[in-house]
């Protein structure tokens, strides 16, 4: 979960209570649901970072580390703390945002569409910046991008000093030979060419370079002059920079999918709107698409209604609440109630509260405004028999066999490349059909889900050589198969596999292991029972190979690896594996 360094003396400020203490404020962030993982300072920080010799230009004012919940994204600031924990301690009921009329425009080239298709806008007119209330606003705009933007992938934030800028403004997407601009606190123009390789070795801004690497086309804002005001998800203009002089900024966001750039937008606008005069007001704009000719006004600051019944709530959490009593927790959590009745209650959540979607949330947060330790203490009306199911009872009597043999037990990923499940182990076509796929993979190593558990114990052995020899390994786990029958089109497969690599083959060791099992489980070796057939696995030396058969169905394989198997996987001594179902021995327990 994200955290924030929020300045003490700053909090108890906007909350007008002076006279807190640490003590009191950790129990109250407690009660909201919130944890102080620890109570600092600048100069910490730092010395920890970076020795005590660079901490001479740093404050010894104190900071709170607050741990906030991923979906919290009004909380990431001082502000928006502030404002929750005003609700929370009736200090003041929650704001309300208010749009006013649109004065400026924004227009959308469609050029931009295949790059960064989505973009909104803001304005916050007549905003005091104090020294602590602007590195908020920066520190805020930082998590979102990490957060809720996905490290500038999904959105991305601009903003601006206005009153250097000439509306109307225009979102619109150049080549870069035809772009030149100054950057943020750069001393001199960067041409569009040279941006790339210029931010390619910034320690902070490197890591974006690549979500315009592969575009022919740089996304830009301009105003009427022409002047640039960004280059978006990557920097913006030094023209149009912010400074605690400001007074009017303009907010803009672009973004590949529209729902979080809605969310990132109103969390920047419901925080420090708080600073406008007057407070809580937000100035709308008009934006126009070119190849729609639709103007939609943004941002989108209507609040959402959900209904939501008295006695879900009260069955949910376990209380025999009245309604004036939940609907004041409601409150708490800034929920206005619109309307209530004996039965239920229709709520408005404000805009920058992303976090309901459904009436459990409310639910939740009625129980954080009761208090956790409010709730009753009930014994349970019925009792029922916790029983482990069977498979999973079965494989652990097969784990604690294989262990007694010597062979360590390993956990490999559920996910593999094509190649190791397949063309590795010489089966190439078979499982091409059986394995399920990942869509957009976003790596060579993780494409689909294993059909077998083999490769995970040879790379782990490979990826462990300087241990000695032999070495005996094992896992008992799921693989995912295709399967049209079952409602998901696929199913699980449990299975045992063990592998013995060393100076020999240790083929018999690997037969022993097997009998071994079967002894266990009380299963002779019998035509018709528990059988050894000749296999016919690509994957085995020609005649080093069996298959496993029990009840005349095959359950497993097992034999002396093909070199070049061993050769894919960077081993360079013999192996012996087997490779077992579970699911047709499990009753055997």
């Amino acid at each position: 979960m994200p955290t924030i360094l929020v300045d003490k003396q700053e909090l108890f400020t906007l909350l007008n209570n002076p006279s807190l203490n640490d003590s009191e404020m950790e129990e109250i962030l407690f009660s909201y649901g919130l944890e102080m993982d620890e109570v600092t300072s600048e100069r910490k920080i730092h010395e920890k970072e970076r020795g005590s010799l660079a901490t001479l230009d740093y404050s010894d004012d104190v900071l709170y580390r607050i741990e906030i919940p991923a979906n919290r994204y009004d909380l990431l600031s001082t502000e928006g703390l502030s404002i929750a924990l005003h609700s929370f301690l009736h200090l003041a009921p929650p704001p309300k945002l208010i749009p006013t009329p649109p004065k400026i425009d924004l227009y959308i080239d469609s050029a931009v569409d295949p790059i960064r298709p989505v973009c909104l806008a803001a304005i916050l007119r007549n905003i005091t910046f104090t020294k602590k209330s602007y590195d908020s606003f920066i520190s805020l705009q930082d998590k979102l991008h990490t957060n809720i933007c996905r490290h500038r992938r999904l959105a991305s934030m601009g903003t601006h000093d206005l009153d250097t800028l000439t509306p109307p403004f225009y979102y619109t997407a150049k080549h870069p030979q035809d772009i030149c601009f100054t950057p943020l606190n750069q001393p001199g123009d960067i041409k569009g060419t040279q941006i790339l390789a210029h931010y390619s070795n910034d320690p902070k801004l490197k890591k974006y370079t690549h979500l315009l690497a592969n575009h022919s086309k740089f996304p830009l804002f301009l105003d009427a002059n022409n002047t640039v005001l960004s280059l978006p998800p990557l920097i913006n203009s030094n023209h149009s920079k912010i400074t605690l002089k400001t007074r009017n900024v303009f907010i803009e966001i672009t973004a590949e999918n529209k729902n979080r750039a809605d969310i990132a937008l109103n969390a920047l606008v419901a925080n420090f709107s708080l600073y406008c005069d007057p407070a809580f007001t937000v100035e709308t704009v008009n934006i126009h698409r070119n190849i729609t000719h639709t103007v939609e006004t943004t941002p989108h600051l209507e609040p959402r209604r959900l209904t939501v019944e008295y006695e879900c709530i009260r069955k949910k959490i376990g209380i025999d609440a009245s309604a004036h009593a939940i609907n004041t927790c409601m409150q708490k959590m800034m929920l206005t109630i619109l309307s209530y009745n004996t039965t239920n209650c229709i709520v408005s959540i404000p805009p920058y509260r992303a976090d309901i979607l459904h009436a459990c949330d409310v639910v939740e947060d009625v129980a954080i405004g009761l208090g956790f330790d409010n709730i009753p203490k009930k014994t349970v009306s019925f009792y029922r028999e916790v029983k482990v199911p069977l498979m999973h009872a079965f494989a652990d009597v097969v784990r604690h066999t294989v262990a007694m043999c010597g062979y360590l037990e390993v956990l490999s990923f559920a996910l593999c490349s094509k190649d190791e499940c397949g063309a590795f182990l010489m089966r190439q076509q078979q499982e091409d059909t059986r394995a399920v796929a990942i869509s957009n993979s976003n790596t060579s190593e993780f494409e689909i889900l294993r059909t077998s558990l083999i490769p995970g114990l040879l790379k782990t052995i490979s990826f462990n050589r300087e241990f000695p020899l032999p070495v005996r390994v094992f896992e008992v786990g799921d693989v995912v198969l295709l399967d049209p029958s079952t409602d998901t089109g696929t199913r699980n497969d449990k299975r045992l596999a063990a592998v013995h690599t060393g100076h020999t083959s240790g083929f018999e060791e690997i037969h022993g292991l097997l009998d071994k099992l079967m002894q266990t489980l009380n299963v002779q070796k019998s035509p018709g029972a528990f059988d050894i057939r000749k296999g016919a696995e690509c994957m085995y030396f020609t005649g080093r190979g069996a298959d496993i058969y029990y009840k005349d169905a095959k359950v497993g394989s097992f034999g002396i690896l093909h070199p070049r198997v061993l050769e894919c996987f960077g081993l360079g001594f013999v192996a012996s594996v087997v490779e077992v179902r579970l699911a047709p021995l499990g009753h055997l327990i």
